[in-house]
């Protein structure tokens, strides 16, 4: 008789040597965050294993004598009645097509494939409801995207945003929704409102978990620690999406800043630009300078880190700068994994 318990993997629990073989001989890695692991047990012996991070279900692993489906039911079953219990009810599958199937028998559904990976949901809401709430802000007619995290808000930012808005008869601006940034959503969200209010034609909305999200395109938040392998795999499926579903809102062109710093961003500029084809126009900006210095989030994270407000002036419009000066003490004793 088979049971589930959690596996505790900080390098000393009796399982983790198990575990870790059994991700390797599915494909996948141990080093990917994850919120919680599971494991499945035959007497004492680790035969699969499922993982999550927030609402991604994650880390699906079965040894091969027990793949069939019964195991994998128990696993995905206890799965989500441990989200429920945790009050999340919309979750998200990031797998390879050969999986596809198994998933979407148990009531999954597909947003997106390519020939590397698929995401799927299941739950409440889905991205059809989101799309229905995105157009309901929108007026009818052509419409420049703008994607970002803006962590925070910089005066590149708004330089991009100012030039969609002058090109264009209407902006919208997805704000990511992932909290894995040094300033929280809904910092970033209200202080990407506040540098665009005298921009009429201009929308603010979420990504919600559906575009550079850490269900589409985790390694995104990683950087410079990201494979790049992986990071293109995953901007893909990322731009497939924008393609394929934000394209039904009738947006016909993105615009994105040059980036020379950033491989992953750089990866991503390049896979949108082969991705959308001549079905939407990539327009790649000049990145504003400050100086000879390219202005960048992560440069006023660092002069947050130093406290250098003069250096910060420079760098954010008045009203991310007020913020930061009324935050300073909290923001530098916050995580520094973002810098």
């Amino acid at each position: 008789m088979t049971t589930i318990r959690e596996i505790y993997h900080d390098g000393f629990d009796l399982y983790e040597p198990a575990w870790q073989s059994l991700l390797q001989t599915a494909g996948l890695t141990s080093d990917d965050p994850v919120t919680r692991t599971f494991g499945l047990f035959d007497n004492d012996q680790l035969v699969g294993t499922v993982g999550h991070l927030g609402p991604i279900i994650k880390q699906v692993a079965i040894l091969s004598d027990y793949q069939g489906g019964a195991a994998f039911n128990e696993l995905l079953s206890y799965m989500m009645n441990y989200l429920a219990e945790q009050q999340i009810f919309h979750y998200f599958v990031y797998t390879t097509p050969t999986h596809r199937a198994a998933f979407e028998h148990l009531g999954f559904s597909l947003i997106a494939q390519t020939d590397g990976v698929v995401l799927l949901e299941q739950g409440l809401g889905n991205f059809e409801r989101y799309l229905q709430r995105l157009k309901a802000k929108l007026h009818p007619g052509p419409t420049a995207a703008i994607v970002m995290n803006a962590n925070p808000f910089t005066l590149g930012h708004q330089f991009l945003i100012q030039q969609a808005a002058q090109e264009n008869q209407q902006v919208l601006v997805l704000v990511v929704a992932t909290e894995a940034s040094l300033f929280t959503y809904q910092e970033r969200l209200a202080l990407v409102q506040a540098g665009t209010r005298v921009l009429t034609n201009v929308t603010i909305a979420s990504t919600e978990n559906y575009l550079v999200s850490a269900a589409t395109f985790p390694t995104y938040f990683l950087k410079e620690r990201a494979p790049l392998k992986v990071a293109a795999v995953q901007a893909r499926l990322d731009a497939t999406i924008f393609k394929h579903y934000i394209q039904a809102l009738n947006i016909n062109k993105r615009y994105v800043g040059e980036e020379p710093e950033s491989p992953v961003t750089q990866i991503y500029n390049t896979t949108m630009q082969a991705t959308f084809g001549t079905e939407i126009q990539l327009i790649i900006k000049p990145r504003q300078r400050n100086g000879t210095e390219i202005i960048s989030a992560s440069k006023v994270r660092q002069a947050i880190q130093a406290g250098d407000l003069t250096k910060l002036q420079t760098l954010v419009p008045p009203s991310t700068a007020h913020y930061i000066q009324a935050h300073l003490t909290d923001l530098q004793h916050r995580r520094e994994d973002f810098q």
